[in-house]
């Protein structure tokens, strides 16, 4: 006789029942000894299994452009009657360069936990939303495939656009001779990112800034701005200033980096006055004249001494930087003397001073 059990409906645990058998001869007499009892005894462990993932879905949100996401981690357990260890495998459900999944050793024991290490690159990605599925697939030592496998869970990565934010260059540097209008020069105003076009911009300088135009709109093809430096109204010397761009959405809100500054620099350059010194005679003709080498030239401007010089050993003298407006030159070694006037309105050369 042989005796089988049939666990198909029984939850795990312990389950005890009897077998009687009953003996007779073929008259139909009850055979001695009959009935026996045979106890059997059933044990129903539960499976090897393995527990659903810690989250069944993984959310990552970044800008695109901007560092990565922090990485997020998924646990599950094995429970059961395994023969362990318990191993299993990650599969991602299509092939993706942005999803790296890392997972942890075997799992050693009843209720012991696993661990998968899920992080996202967004190098290279555009905006948008990407979704993957990794399955989690185990089995125990003798090969069998553990209840409940394989697991799933899912991975979502939204890459936002970037902000809307204002670009132009760092900064401007003007040359230009005293009264004089330099070159002009352009600055490219543009956004990047999700902009609500077209955005509206104003610029703002210093006075001696000029700015064409002062305002615009850009639909998406960038704008110029055009610079120019005038130093009708400043003297020889070096001048900062700034241009200060603000801009805004056609929602009225405000662009990221609005207001920006771009630092301007102006070199106001002066003009040379030069000639010689010479020494006369009979004055006041001065028919006749020398060179008067190491004589000491002074350059006033009413009572006010700008630049002092000394005569070359040819007589030449030489002021540079000079500024637009009436000067007095002086000259004199100690015996001789003599001065003359000068109106600066652009480089005034080959100025004689006659001593006497």
């Amino acid at each position: 006789m042989t005796i089988y059990v049939n666990t198909t409906k029984l939850t795990p645990g312990t389950y005890a029942g009897q077998v009687t058998l009953n003996g007779s001869d073929s008259s139909g007499k009850v055979a001695p000894g009959s009935p026996q009892a045979i106890t059997v005894n059933l044990v129903v462990q539960p499976p090897c299994a393995v527990t659903q993932p810690s989250s069944s879905a993984l959310s990552f949100s970044a800008v695109q452009g901007a560092a990565n996401p922090t990485p997020q981690t998924v646990t599950f357990a094995g429970t059961g009657s395994c023969v362990w260890p318990v191993t299993w495998s990650t599969n991602v459900s299509l092939a993706a360069n942005w999803l790296t999944v890392t997972k942890t050793n075997s799992i050693m024991g009843t209720g012991q936990s696993g661990s998968i290490g899920v992080a996202v690159t967004i190098a290279g990605l555009s905006a948008g939303t990407y979704q993957r599925t990794v399955s989690i697939s185990a089995t125990d030592a003798s090969g069998a495939p553990a209840q409940g496998s394989p697991q799933q869970f899912t991975v979502t990565l939204t890459i936002l656009p970037p902000p809307c934010t204002l670009s132009s260059q760092a900064g401007l540097a003007f040359t230009v001779a005293q009264g004089q209008t330099a070159t002009a020069q352009n600055i490219a105003v543009s956004e990047t990112g999700a902009c609500a076009r077209p955005v509206s911009w104003t610029a703002t300088a210093d006075s001696w800034l000029v700015l064409a135009p002062a305002s615009g709109t850009d639909s998406g093809g960038g704008s110029t701005l055009s610079v120019n430096a005038t130093a009708a109204n400043l003297v020889p010397g070096t001048y900062t200033g700034k241009i200060t761009i603000a801009a805004t959405g056609s929602t009225g809100a405000p662009v990221v980096g609005s207001p920006q500054t771009i630092a301007v620099t102006l070199t106001v350059t002066g003009f040379t006055v030069s000639g010689s010194v010479v020494v006369c005679s009979p004055a006041p003709s001065c028919t006749t004249s020398q060179p008067l080498p190491g004589a000491k030239v002074t350059l006033m401007s009413g009572s006010t001494t700008v630049a002092t010089a000394t005569a070359d050993a040819a007589g030449n003298y030489s002021f540079a930087n000079v500024a637009l407006g009436i000067y007095m030159l002086s000259a004199s070694n100690g015996t001789h003397t003599g001065s003359a006037a000068v109106t600066v309105q652009g480089n005034a050369t080959g100025v004689t001073i006659q001593t006497f």
